[in-house]
């Protein structure tokens, strides 16, 4: 341990007794916070989850020397801001691709956890209303923390549900879809949280709506992306321009160019090396 320069932490939270292994791994997380603050060796901790609670903040600063890094927009008090590194190329929309295919009008690709109302909102409402959806992830999978399949089905009987899908298969499958829409439980939103997502469909190229009530995205942006609700997406969406569709995946992979660095890792990682020393 006293070899190490750094440990990079992806944070690990206590979940629901049924998730033998994660609870485990988040236990073990909390002994290697010790031994690092025993060898005197700093942390770098990315909330990515946005689920560090104070009483671990509390934790990590009695036991260890450490930088608590969020991939928010604005983020909380004692949090500096570090996105998710960019790993993919991001792909010229007007070479690769075309928009409006027709197949899949709107696709969703994230589990069932803590966006159920968004997602009854800017998911199920549009199909609904006529849109083409696909919507991958454990929606249709049983368990005591989220809706039943029935519920699920019940709202939306029109949504194709494929279940849930590889990482490797995100790009294929947003390639071949008009558009998406970023989800966010309530703490994402007023923080301006931003998930991997964002890079995965501007790598696509694909559209990606974003909910007004999300907080803090650049205006430029938001003019072009931005959906007060699920009528007003079924609507944009129906009377939208190649022109307009172009320019929303332009300013979110530009936005992905300049934020979700490899570079502004390695900045952080220098940073909190110097600073805990």
């Amino acid at each position: 341990m006293p070899e190490a320069d750094i440990i990079v932490f992806y944070w690990r939270w206590k979940m629901h007794e049924s998730y033998e292994e994660r609870n485990k791994a988040y236990e073990n997380q909390m002994r290697l916070i010790q031994l690092a603050g025993d060898a005197k060796v700093p942390l770098l901790i990315l909330d990515g989850d946005h689920k560090l609670t104070q009483d671990d903040v509390s934790y990590i600063n009695k036991h260890a020397k450490a930088t608590l890094a969020s991939p928010e927009l604005s983020p909380r008090k004692g949090f500096k801001q570090l996105f998710y590194p960019n790993p993919y190329e991001l792909r010229n929309p007007m070479v690769n691709r075309m928009p409006f295919f027709g197949n899949t009008e709107l696709i969703y690709i994230g589990n069932n956890y803590e966006r159920w109302d968004q997602w009854l909102e800017f998911v199920a409402k549009p199909s609904n209303l006529g849109m083409k959806v696909k919507c991958f992830g454990n929606w249709l999978e049983s368990h005591p923390d989220r809706q039943t399949p029935e519920e699920v089905m019940a709202a939306a009987p029109n949504i194709d549900f494929p279940g849930r899908i590889g990482q490797k298969a995100v790009i294929e499958n947003y390639l071949v879809a008009d558009t998406t829409v970023h989800l966010s439980k309530p703490s994402y939103c007023k923080s301006g949280f931003v998930t991997m997502r964002w890079a995965e469909a501007a790598a696509a190229g694909t559209f990606a709506f974003i909910p007004r009530e999300f907080k803090h995205v650049p205006e430029d942006i938001m003019h072009v992306c931005g959906v007060d609700d699920g009528q007003q997406l079924y609507g944009y969406y129906t009377t939208m321009e190649e022109k307009v569709w172009y320019e929303g995946v332009f300013l979110m992979q530009e936005w992905v160019r300049q934020n979700m660095t490899q570079e502004a890792w390695l900045e952080m990682i220098k940073e909190t090396c110097d600073e805990h020393r």
